[in-house]
């Protein structure tokens, strides 16, 4: 299994990952996730949310014509407290009923005004409720 190895003074080695039995990954078991956060702006000011515009002279018809006129400025509205969009995106390689492989995406995950807990912290704060609802004081010690 590469350099991983089971600590002892975590305990005995429970039998799901016990070297001797586990098997290698396939690709096709493997889901890559990654997250973005990106400001929301209100209002169309420039390029990227710049405030620089970049305008062409265009004719009637919104195409780019070196004769055309330069459309107006267009506003921007900034607000205090910038509300943030954030995105949690996924792609695996999915193995096909016939043998085939086939990249997929998964359907993007919208957590915006979620608060999202890493794995540690929801197993202590889970074992925490746990030994609390059991009366146990020094939850750090239970079993």
């Amino acid at each position: 299994m590469g350099i991983w190895k089971w600590d002892a003074e975590d305990g005995e080695c429970p039998s799901y990952l016990d070297e001797a039995i586990l098997t290698p990954l396939e690709i096709s078991q493997v889901v890559v996730w990654d997250e973005t956060h990106k400001d929301a702006q209100i209002g169309d000011y420039g390029a990227g949310g710049r405030k620089t515009q970049v305008r062409f002279p265009c004719d009637e018809d919104g195409m780019c014509d070196p004769d055309g006129t330069i459309g107006p400025e267009k506003s921007y509205l900034n607000t205090k407290f910038n509300q943030q969009a954030r995105f949690s995106f996924g792609c695996a390689i999915v193995e096909l009923h016939n043998g085939a492989t086939m990249g997929c995406r998964c359907t993007p995950f919208v957590y915006s005004d979620q608060w999202i807990k890493p794995f540690k912290k929801w197993r202590a704060s889970s074992i925490k409720k746990s030994a609390e609802s059991k009366g146990c004081l020094d939850y750090r010690h239970h079993g």
